[in-house]
């Protein structure tokens, strides 16, 4: 029988932290090792049940999220963090993912995209809800078009800059083409457009400038 994910839900809302917890203690991939409103009580659970995923409340008190991503990681270095918000600043997640998390989602999410997002981190592979994404690139470009190269950003369409983030945050092409309800083939063709205008030659180049210009912070192990 496969290994359970051992996860830990930090939320100080009861009635979201026991729903979730619910719904994950009902799928036989996850094993909830323990929920609590408390950072205290996070770090506890996170160095006794050797938790592999942590469920982190961006709103949870005592501590603003970057700070406790520090703070787990220093007691379980191999916990992978999924920072959950509701309607956050575009800094709030730049700072969260810059910490350390791998996942940021939204909090209006379906349960299936948080299945997604914890089996995506158990990957060291970086899950940020599309919204979230498409604003970091947006609110990227718009902050950064006076520094040379970089005001390519805004030639983007829409769905070019959705492809961008997906690419960039680990998506390979048979997943995106089956996220955004295109062909296999309709994907290459604005993946190579965005190449196009964004100067670059191959994949690899794409990731790279998205490391490169800060839109994306590369884990320990990438």
């Amino acid at each position: 029988m496969p290994k359970k994910t051992s996860v830990i839900i930090a939320s100080d809302n009861v009635m979201f932290r026991e729903g979730l917890s619910c719904l994950l203690s009902n799928d036989h991939r996850f094993k909830v090792s323990g929920e609590t409103g408390s950072i205290d009580e996070v770090l506890k659970g996170v160095k006794q049940f050797k938790a592999e995923v942590v469920l982190l409340d961006f709103t949870l008190p005592e501590l603003i999220a970057q700070d406790a991503v520090g703070q787990i990681q220093k007691v379980n270095a191999g916990a992978q963090l999924i920072v959950m918000g509701q309607n956050p600043d575009i800094e709030d997640i730049r700072h969260s993912i810059q910490a350390g998390a791998l996942g940021f989602i939204s909090k209006k999410a379906t349960f299936a995209d948080l299945t997604e997002a914890i089996e995506t981190v158990q990957n060291n592979e970086r899950y940020i809800s599309h919204e979230y994404m498409n604003t970091l690139i947006q609110d990227f470009a718009k902050a950064e078009v006076t520094k040379p190269g970089l005001a390519r950003h805004e030639k983007l369409t829409k769905r070019e800059k959705q492809i961008f983030g997906m690419v960039a945050t680990g998506h390979d092409p048979e997943d995106i083409a089956k996220k955004l309800n295109i062909s296999i083939k309709t994907y290459y063709k604005h993946r190579s457009n965005l190449m196009e205008k964004l100067e670059v030659n191959n994949v690899a180049q794409l990731v790279r400038f998205a490391f490169d210009s800060g839109l994306v912070k590369m884990g320990k192990e990438q």
